[in-house]
């Protein structure tokens, strides 16, 4: 009789869990989640200590030179014609020439080789939209080991435009002309 009780009682059990099991696949496919560890944010709202440096700044200049000595903590030697010295906030202290310790970016290209140098002839001073130059330990964010950042950024607003500019005489005189190009696409074709 308990044998048969307890035979009884099993059987029940084991139906009530057959019914208590959804006979439907409960899984969830979820949607794609982006993870940012650097999410835009305004530069008054980041701990870093970031100079802009503006179109307007840019304009009047034909070189890199005077723009980046007027901010503080930052100073551009021009040694030599092509050679350079960039220090932002002593960076450099201990490289007599040349580039050192700090990376630059030109519109998300490295442009600072492996040896950790930069050299500025190659650009002009007039086709940057703006700059940001970050001071201190903030440059980390695009690798270790530098004591100091700066993004160049192409100007993409003159796309319409040709400028030809000619550099002579005493005192770094510029003469500049520029003429709207009424045509969008030009074709240029070249035979060996």
């Amino acid at each position: 009789m308990l044998k048969r009780g307890f035979v009884i009682l099993s059987l029940y059990l084991f139906t009530i869990n057959g019914f208590a099991q959804e006979s439907s696949d409960s899984s969830k496919q979820l949607e794609t989640v982006i993870v940012r560890a650097f999410e835009q944010k305004g530069h008054e709202q980041t701990t870093a200590t970031i100079k802009i440096v503006f179109p307007r700044q840019f304009d009047n200049t034909i070189s890199l030179l005077p723009v980046f000595n007027t901010i503080a903590g930052v100073r551009m030697e021009e040694r030599s014609s092509g050679s350079n010295r960039l220090n932002i906030r002593g960076s450099s202290l201990r490289s007599p020439f040349g580039v050192r310790n700090v990376k630059v970016y030109w519109n998300n290209i490295p442009v600072t080789d492996p040896g950790g140098n930069t050299y500025f002839n190659q650009f002009a001073a007039n086709s940057f939209s703006y700059a940001e130059i970050f001071k201190g330990p903030a440059s980390s964010m695009y690798g270790a080991g530098s004591g100091g950042l700066i993004l160049l950024n192409t100007r993409f607003d003159k796309l319409t435009q040709l400028n030809v500019e000619f550099n002579a005489g005493s005192f770094n005189t510029k003469i500049s002309c520029w003429m709207e190009i009424l045509q969008a696409q030009i074709i240029i074709r070249g035979f060996r």
